[in-house]
């Protein structure tokens, strides 16, 4: 059964994929930056998200986020069964905002689920990996944008011209620094993942599978907590 007949108008993320879809499908596909844009005015979010905030922004978007101990270079994985969605990731966040990074690159991989069994997909198979990296970078600096523009407008309220100058610089300097870290956190985080590759720890319980992109597939409930659990 295709997923918007399934959930009905229930679900928060076919919901939006539809609405994304009738509102731009004389321009579709959509590149990531206009999705992300489109996600955080549906859904406002955090640049940065502590573990409580992924699972409660989870909950809003109706997917249940755990998080579990993984292996070095693994820092988490998505999976969708029976209507119910769910995104797995890593308890160690290093480097920091890994996490919050990780869990907007499953977000994008469901998210093209649902427009694949909406006929509409957005991209190849074989493009996931980097359009889902796109995706989550797009979102952080979106978002992170929107919250200097508000820093900026009370920056500029300030009573005096010295406090006034003083705190648009500081948010000019907040503004480089959040930039720079978003890709720096994506650079450490490949060097991590071709260290891992390069120097492999021992075997774990994690298949082969949980390494790989899971966009558009389907998982009994006990194969996917074979993985998760």
């Amino acid at each position: 059964m295709p997923e918007d007949q399934e959930h009905g108008n229930s679900d928060p993320l076919v919901r939006f994929c539809r609405d994304s879809l009738s509102t731009n499908l004389g321009n579709w596909p959509l590149n990531e930056d206009a999705l992300a844009r489109a996600f955080i005015s549906r859904f406002p979010v955090s640049s940065f998200l502590m573990k409580d905030d992924l699972q409660a922004l989870g909950a809003k978007l109706g997917v249940d986020v755990f998080f579990r101990q993984l292996p070095a270079d693994i820092s988490g994985f998505n999976g969708a069964y029976e209507g119910e969605r769910e995104i797995i990731l890593s308890e160690t966040e290093n480097p920091l905002g890994i996490s919050t990074h990780t869990f907007f690159h499953e977000i994008r991989e469901l998210i093209e689920h649902i427009f694949i069994s909406l006929g509409h997909p957005t991209f190849p198979p074989d493009g996931a990996e980097k359009r889902a990296e796109e995706f989550a970078m797009a979102v952080r600096s979106n978002s992170a944008l929107k919250e200097s523009e508000y820093l900026i407008e009370n920056a500029l309220n300030a009573s005096s011209n010295w406090l006034r100058w003083i705190s648009v610089a500081a948010v000019t300097v907040l503004m480089a620094s959040q930039a720079v870290a978003c890709y720096m956190l994506i650079t450490c985080s490949n060097a991590c993942s071709t260290l891992c590759r390069v120097f492999p720890f021992p075997s774990s319980k994690y298949p082969a599978a949980a390494r790989r992109s899971l966009t558009g597939t389907s998982y009994t409930r006990a194969s996917f907590l074979r993985m998760s659990g």
